[in-house]
């Protein structure tokens, strides 16, 4: 099992994919095998205090997002917020995982792809 990460370490792990095509999802293990219990969210991770832009934010403006601890992000334009969660936040080959509970998973792949 990969190591454990801190509710911080995973938020600063997610600042550096600001930008990217992400994909999150909440899934439950049971018979028959895992199935998803929402809908994923699809798109472009972004964080609110970024604003709209044509592409000319200030760098700076960009640094100071990445190192926030904000835990309010956006997903194709969605709001997602990310607070302290119960269980285990990991790494895994896709991106994030959080274990909640016995086959209950939050995962965000950090390729875009659920």
């Amino acid at each position: 099992m990969a190591d454990a990460l801190t509710h911080e370490q995973a938020l600063f792990m997610l600042n550096d994919h600001l930008g990217e095509e992400v994909s999150v999802w909440l899934s439950m293990t049971g018979p028959g095998g895992p199935w998803a219990i929402m809908t994923p969210m699809i798109g472009v991770l972004g964080k609110t205090g970024l604003g709209a832009s044509a592409g000319d934010v200030d760098p700076e403006a960009i640094t100071r997002v990445k190192q926030s601890l904000d835990p309010m992000y956006t997903v194709g334009g969605a709001p997602f917020n990310l607070p302290p969660l119960p269980g285990i936040v990991r790494r895994y080959e896709m991106g994030l995982e959080w274990m909640l509970a016995e086959g209950l998973t939050l995962r965000i792949n950090l390729g875009g792809d659920a």
